[in-house]
């Protein structure tokens, strides 16, 4: 008898468990075919009032340039948009910045949709600030990015830089990243930036690895007293200190009236020659 009423509740227990299993099943079907008709309305509400309105089809491509020498002709051209055929919800704006951003001048993009019809690129090109090797050869922005060759008058008239490791294999794209290369572009930027920096006409920076120096030339600045080709040799390791010792000595020649075509500023005592 006991044993009857011990397999009675086993029977029930199981009949119950299944009874759970098949309300639990029926809860997640339901939540899964509720879910699969939540996605099929919301992808029919976009397709109906976004990538598929033709309220939104592209009527306009604003290309602006914020920084740099870049031409916004080809930029239009490089995007490959069809203006009047395409919606500018189909359009994918991660992927054209990308796109952009392959190009060696190009240093960063924005891209925005503007409704009702009108995709918004904002351009930042690399500025040009020396040029590889020769003049009229490859340029280098000041993160030591390599661009295609210079091909105005004010390009031609930037410093070249020398001296620089596989130079001649380096590409549009490429990144300067030895040691003095990168010491050369921070003696462009701290001379932009000091008192004074302007009177150097910088012509040629030449990295000397041997010696971790940096032997820049100069065109002539009649006005302070610098001669044609003067020299000036500082040191990688201090440079700001050395190029403000430099700056120092040529107001003092200058006020003085005395040429200057050598400064050896790796020195305390500054070795001066006219």
């Amino acid at each position: 008898m006991a044993k009857q009423r011990s397999q009675s509740r086993l029977a029930s227990r199981r009949t119950k468990d299944n009874r759970n299993l098949i309300r639990i099943s029926v809860w997640t079907g339901s939540v899964i075919v509720i879910g699969f008709i939540l996605f099929l309305c919301a992808f029919g509400i976009e397709r109906l009032f976004f990538s598929k309105n033709p309220h939104f089809t592209l009527k306009k491509i604003d290309v602006s340039i914020a920084k740099g020498a870049v031409n916004s002709k080809l930029i239009k051209e490089k995007l490959e948009l069809k203006v009047g055929k395409e919606n500018i919800y189909d359009i994918d704006i991660e992927y054209l910045r990308n796109k952009l951003l392959k190009g060696p001048i190009i240093q960063d993009v924005e891209v925005r949709r503007i409704i009702p019809g009108t995709i918004q690129i904002n351009v930042f090109g690399r500025t040009p600030v020396a040029q590889l090797l020769y003049q009229g050869g490859k340029t280098i922005d000041i993160h030591g990015y390599i661009m295609p060759n210079g091909t105005d008058a004010q390009t031609h008239n930037l410093p070249v830089l020398t001296g620089i490791p596989n130079a001649n294999n380096m590409t549009a794209g490429m990144r300067l990243t030895d040691k003095l290369s990168l010491k050369a572009l921070e003696f462009l930027k701290i001379r932009a930036s000091m008192k004074n920096g302007e009177w150097l006409y910088v012509k040629l920076i030449q990295c000397n690895s041997r010696d971790d120096e940096l032997i820049v030339y100069l065109h002539a600045n009649n006005e302070h007293r610098i001669r044609e080709n003067a020299k000036i040799i500082y040191p990688a390791k201090g440079l700001e200190t050395a190029m403000k010792r430099v700056m120092r000595i040529l107001d003092l020649r200058s006020i003085a009236a005395q040429p200057t075509g050598l400064i050896i500023a790796k020195y305390d005592r500054v070795p001066v020659t006219p």
